[in-house]
């Protein structure tokens, strides 16, 4: 006999060595079929060559939107792992994915308008647009940075851990992960997002076959969830109630992981979008997606536990067998060793594994490049045209995938805990967004970048320091960022003396009804025209201008954005929903007495309750997650498929130039860093003329109209009481009455000015 860890070297594995390749090959072809899209994109677009290459020519529609959505290295090894060592508590992934589908579907219509309308292609430049400070700015970048390059590691290291026993490696051996990375680097030369989207779009439907094929082998061969026993499974404490600490954890991970939408993946997907239509489809799939890959990553990892500990029954050191270094791999070994369709399923579940791997590390690496390229080298080199941009942009890849390298391989500690490391860090970077996206007011960008960056830095101290913490530094930390933001801005506002006109102008905005707009003070008009200006906040030092001219004429204002917007309907703005949200997020969590029942020697002192093999607080849980989770229908099926166009409006009054979509071949062509966007320049000032031209055609009109009334039913009141004095002697007499009456009221007062008497 042999135990669970020699199981995948002692077994024959010819189907996952022939496999493998045949899965890297396939990839290999979707990379050259991206390649030749992007150089179709290059050659025929309206699109520069670095939309091309970072955005795909903005040409993903749902299918590929909805497979880049799908994938995640975290989701096929790391759920399962965790829920190998931690149990069912792992089940808060899920919870998690469900917040981040709320946050997506929430932001992305905004975020989707800004871009074509202000045409922003870089993860920070609608940051860059709204509050035009370098600070901010660079906070913003290096948050954004930090996050992804951990997050590249932490799926690098995956490979190394995951699959080295599976091609008879030694544990550290680096060639696989090298070679791995490099095929990635590879396929983002040759194709950029258009080969990555393409190759997520296969890996995604990879990962979905493989997390089910497995699910169900080991649901008939091992029973399931119901065939478990609290009182034979070899990690009884899973059954106990989670202790306080992770009660806690639960319902901060749960929101902590909402600041991943802002993670630069996400924005890059927004503006590589075709239309509204791939941005609902990729909603559909955050929603659709946990349910069927992390939720069976968990029912993997626990039913794991009883089949490796099975498995090592007859090893001579059951204690060591029953901890592997990698339990994905030895749960997939002992599926592989039973054979037939078994083997190949754990074989599907092992290509799904690396697909996800790869799908997760390129789709990093590519955005973490257009950061650096972007939003670093560019603004160095304005004048260099795109073309040569975007060969920088490799040579950047290259260098951050050898970083990444170095890092993973030299890691010793948990996936898990490196995966965590990331959250809190770009969750200082919300506080930008958010304020940017739906304050009615702007808020000075050095009230947001001063606690953030302060913010980022007593993060790393408190995970490097603090343990065992109850509040996660990542909630604790964002929580001072918010309160320290709107201390500061509210005290610039008392100091300035801005204050009373400002809240009279968020006041006067927040109401529908025009009378109330005009009701605003001169002053509040002052400020808002401010804040319309290209630079809002002019009294500031040079060194925080950046060049901001290639988004438009004048500033993207709160007022602009919600022009844009108007007319969509956005139940995240409404705040009866949001709390409607949060409540049913924290309800999921199990608010119960903690490690109950108590275990001595390795046995419950009283059975646990049980529901169909599960603990009854997870059981609970997972039903009212599943219940929650319907929570995200109203937001996402409030995405229209494409912008309302009113033409009534339209004809009425005109519209906001700066609020009017930009046509295909004025999104591309772009010459330099911030060249001003001449075609567009034109268009919208053609668009201003005609605009007043209609308003004052339409006010003559109405004018004209509103004299014609009034000389018409004058005219109808004569011709009636004329019409009375000579046919209807009956009904004369009013009318003399009324006229008499009318006469001697004038008459009265001209008789009393000339002395004279009736």
């Amino acid at each position: 006999m042999f135990d669970a860890e020699g199981r995948l070297e002692q077994q024959r594995n010819v189907g996952l060595m022939v496999a493998v390749p045949i899965f890297l090959l396939i990839n290999a072809l979707f990379a050259y079929v991206g390649g030749r899209m992007m150089s179709k994109l290059e050659h025929k677009s309206s699109e520069d060559v670095l939309t091309a290459h970072y955005l795909g020519g903005r040409s993903f529609g749902p299918i590929v939107s909805m497979g880049t959505m799908c994938l995640s290295g975290f989701a096929v090894i790391g759920v399962p792992d965790s829920s190998y060592t931690g149990g069912w508590i792992t089940f808060i992934w899920v919870v998690s994915s469900q917040f981040i589908t709320t946050v997506y579907s929430g932001i992305a219509p905004r975020l989707r308008k800004a871009s074509i309308v202000r045409n922003h292609q870089s993860p920070a430049d609608f940051v860059t647009d709204m509050f035009q400070s370098q600070f901010l700015r660079y906070t913003v970048i290096i948050s954004q940075f930090i996050s992804q390059f951990i997050w590249m590691t932490s799926n690098v290291l995956s490979i190394k851990m995951a699959f080295n026993g599976a091609f008879k490696l030694p544990t550290d051996s680096p060639w696989l992960a090298v070679g791995v990375v490099s095929l990635i680097v590879v396929s983002e030369w040759v194709g950029g997002l258009s080969a990555v989207a393409l190759t997520d779009t296969v890996q995604g439907a990879i990962m979905i076959l493989g997390s089910i094929a497995v699910a169900c082998v080991i649901k008939v061969h091992y029973g399931g969830w119901t065939a478990l026993d609290p009182e034979t499974f070899y990690r009884p404490e899973f059954y106990q109630t989670p202790s306080r600490q992770q009660q806690w954890y639960w319902w901060q991970i749960a929101f902590l992981s909402g600041s991943m939408v802002f993670y630069p993946i996400f924005l890059q997907r927004i503006y590589a979008a075709r239309d509204l239509k791939s941005i609902k489809a990729a909603g559909w799939a955050l929603f659709i997606g946990p349910w069927l890959a992390m939720f069976c990553g968990v029912f993997v990892g626990t039913m794991g536990v009883q089949m490796i500990g099975d498995a090592c029954q007859s090893s001579s050191n059951p204690a060591e067998c029953r901890n592997p270094a990698s339990p994905f791999t030895t749960i997939l070994g002992i599926l592989m060793s039973i054979g037939g369709f078994p083997e190949a399923a754990a074989i599907i579940f092992y290509c799904s594994a690396l697909a996800a791997i790869m799908s997760t590390v390129d789709s990093v690496l590519i955005s973490m490049s257009q950061i650096v390229t972007s939003d670093i080298l560019y603004p160095l080199r304005p004048k260099s045209t795109p073309r040569q941009i975007a060969w920088m942009g490799r040579a950047v890849s290259v260098v951050i995938a050898a970083l990444t390298l170095v890092l993973a391989l030299s890691w010793k500690g948990s996936i898990i805990l490196l995966f965590e490391l990331g959250l809190p860090i770009s969750m200082q970077t919300v506080p930008a967004f958010i304020f940017g996206l739906y304050s009615k007011h702007r808020i000075h960008p050095w009230s947001i970048a001063i606690p953030a960056a302060t913010m980022m830095v007593a993060t790393v101290i408190m995970l490097a320091l603090w343990k065992d913490m109850t509040i996660h530094p990542g909630v604790f930390t964002f929580l001072l960022n918010i309160l320290a933001t709107i201390v500061f801005e509210v005290s610039r506002l008392v100091w300035t003396g801005k204050w009373r006109e400002m809240w009279t102008a968020v006041r006067a905005q927040s109401k529908e009804e025009e009378e109330v707009t005009k009701m605003m003070t001169t002053a509040a008009d002052e400020e808002e025209e401010d804040l319309s200006s290209q630079d809002p906040f002019p009294d500031r030092p040079q060194w925080d201008k950046p060049k901001v001219k290639r988004f438009g004429e004048t500033s993207l204002s709160p007022k602009l954005l919600d022009e844009m917007m108007k007319g969509v309907n956005e139940p995240i703005r409404d705040y009866s929903y949001m709390m409607f949200v949060i409540l049913a997020f924290t309800i999921t969590t199990p608010i119960v007495a903690e490690l109950r029942p108590s275990i001595m020697d390795g046995v419950f002192v009283e059975l646990p309750p049980v529901v169909r093999g599960l603990p009854a607080w997870f059981f609970k849980a997972m039903i009212i997650t599943f219940i929650i989770n319907f929570v995200n229908i109203p937001v996402i099926v409030s995405i229209p498929d494409e912008f309302p166009y009113n033409e009534e409006e339209l004809l009425r009054s005109g519209i906001d130039a700066d609020a009017v979509e930009l046509e295909p071949d004025e999104k591309g062509g772009r010459t330099g860093y911030d060249e001003p966007n001449q075609k567009a320049i034109v268009r919208r000032q053609s668009i201003r003329e005609e605009t007043r031209r209609i308003k004052k055609a339409n006010a003559d009109a109405k004018k004209a109209f509103e004299e014609a009334r009034a000389n018409h039913l004058s005219a109808t009141e004569a011709a009636t009481n004329l019409t009375l004095l000579v046919k209807s002697p009956s009904k004369r007499n009013s009318v003399v009455e009324k006229d008499v009456d009318d006469f001697d009221e004038n008459l009265v007062v001209k008789v009393e000015k000339e002395g004279e008497s009736v």
